[in-house]
């Protein structure tokens, strides 16, 4: 490390780059896949050693030098075979530099840049893998994150991930499901929920909103992780707009509402941590569907609810400062 480190800046330095991806393509002509886990677990290495403040850098320089050829070939080809290949220690290494790019809105962009086959493939790999595991995790990072660009919830739609993330946080009630996946996952979900892309098809599909209104409705009585209740709840905001009036008479929505709040209340916290967590949510509860109860202006909150979908994430990106990426005690096995 200490003959590739720029100790002035803490990040790879452009020759240093740019020898990493010529080993990068010198490595996918020959089909060497130890070589492409070398060259890509490298730049992982060096992204996840860098000060926190300096990781939006480190992103903006893979995509100025193009490091996965998307830009060069004007084509995803370069991902997709990297993807393509079956050897797990490949598609995770892969993986991860991926996840790192889409952790910027400029990295969603650059790999969104030659057209949807990325993230396609991507939630072709995660649907395929078992609960859980390191590759799935990566995966539902990676669409979580690239849900900030309104472009991917068609995408998602088509693809039915309302559905099979429904799905997942109820197999989890059968079966241990790495938290990180059911975190990642909800907030997937009210990503896509927030679009007006999915709320204008829920309008236009009474019964398919409706089922989903009483799933939510459902679930935020079972016992689910606090984040993952914060996302459901949140979702369940998106639902309790004007134009689903109808099904929100008929679903009880604010009665059952209020059933939840009285029934969370009661919940004895064990300890300062989970008396927080019972705080957050019932102070989310009442700014979302109570806003006139609380602090928070009515005004205000709808014009934080109504706020383009877009400018609202990137708003969030720029206010949570030092990026985050993901790393796992049991990644390698």
């Amino acid at each position: 490390m200490s003959d590739e480190w720029d100790e002035k800046t803490e990040i790879m330095s452009q020759p240093v780059m740019m020898e990493h991806k010529k080993k990068l393509n010198k490595a996918k002509e020959e089909k060497n896949t130890e070589n492409i886990i070398e060259v890509l677990l490298s730049l992982r290495v060096n992204a996840l050693q860098i000060s926190p403040e300096l990781r939006k850098n480190l992103v903006y320089e893979l995509i100025r030098n193009d490091i996965l050829n998307i830009e060069e070939t004007k084509s995803n080809q370069f991902v997709l075979d990297l993807l393509g290949f079956h050897a797990y220690n490949l598609r995770h290494a892969t993986l991860s530099l991926i996840s790192i790019i889409s952790a910027t809105y400029k990295g969603v962009e650059y790999l969104m840049s030659n057209g949807p086959s990325i993230v396609e493939k991507i939630i072709e790999i995660m649907k395929g893998i078992e609960d859980g595991q390191v590759i799935q995790r990566f995966c539902i990072a990676i669409l979580q994150k690239m849900s900030v660009k309104e472009d991917t919830i068609p995408i998602y739609m088509k693809f039915g991930l309302i559905d099979w993330i429904i799905k997942l946080l109820q197999r989890s009630r059968v079966n241990d499901i790495h938290i990180f996946c059911l975190d990642f996952a909800s907030a997937l979900l009210a990503n896509i929920l927030h679009s007006n892309i999915t709320l204008d098809y829920l309008e236009n599909n009474v019964s398919v909103c409706k089922n989903l209104t009483e799933t939510f409705l459902s679930m935020i009585k079972e016992n689910i992780p606090t984040s993952v209740l914060m996302h459901i709840l949140i979702c369940l905001s998106y639902l309790s707009k004007d134009r689903f009036t109808a099904i929100k008479e008929e679903c009880k929505f604010y009665d059952r509402i209020t059933e939840f709040v009285e029934y969370y209340s009661n919940i004895r916290a064990n300890n300062e941590s989970a008396e927080i967590d019972k705080r957050t949510v019932l102070d989310l509860c009442a700014h979302m569907f109570h806003p006139k109860d609380t602090t928070m202006d009515m005004s205000e909150a709808m014009e934080i609810n109504d706020m383009k979908y877009e400018d609202r994430i990137k708003e969030f990106e720029n206010e949570q400062g030092d990026l985050i990426f993901e790393c796992f005690q049991d990644e390698i096995s």
